[in-house]
């Protein structure tokens, strides 16, 4: 029998790196896409090709022109909080999950449009769930979001939830 053998092409790790690496700097949103969606995507590409040798500076300088022009203007201005040069080797390094993080809660304060003035920073994500009128105190008022020390104690016969029979 002659048997015929066809030559695989072999999956290297350098063509691994190659291929998330020229997706993460071919990305081009669409026009229409939303400044979630180019985020979340951006990231995620990022996050793949960081993996391979990516910075977080790059990350940080290759972003900003993506995004919308309102969006643009507002992320440049924040580049001084996340962007520091190292002492040792006198070379800038970006922090990119940390400005991409910030950028994420301006997007879940303002949506689509960037903040009205640039000096806005959003506020801690626990104040946006919480309405001013509740307090530490109010929380587990009702039965059912009780904590420990407001449940009912329940005697259970022997030998059922964990007491043992006698």
């Amino acid at each position: 029998m002659n048997q015929r053998r066809t030559a695989r092409k072999q999956v290297t790790p350098q063509a691994i790196a190659d291929n998330a690496i020229l997706a993460y700097r071919s990305y081009r949103p669409r026009p229409e896409s939303s400044i979630m969606r180019i985020l979340y995507k951006f990231f995620e590409l990022w996050e793949e090709a960081n993996k391979h040798g990516i910075s977080g500076l790059d990350g940080i300088r290759h972003l900003i022109p993506l995004l919308p022009d309102d969006w643009e203007i507002w992320t440049t201005r924040l580049l001084e909080d996340y962007i520091y040069r190292r002492a040792d080797t006198l070379e800038d390094v970006g922090d990119f999950p940390g400005f991409i993080s910030a950028i994420f809660q301006q997007y879940a304060e303002y949506q689509n449009f960037p903040p009205a003035s640039p000096d806005i920073q959003a506020s801690h994500p626990l104040q946006w769930d919480t309405p001013a009128h509740l307090t530490v105190e109010s929380y587990g008022q009702y039965h059912h979001e009780a904590g420990p020390s407001h449940r009912q104690e329940v005697d259970l016969p022997p030998g059922r939830g964990g007491i043992p029979c006698s």
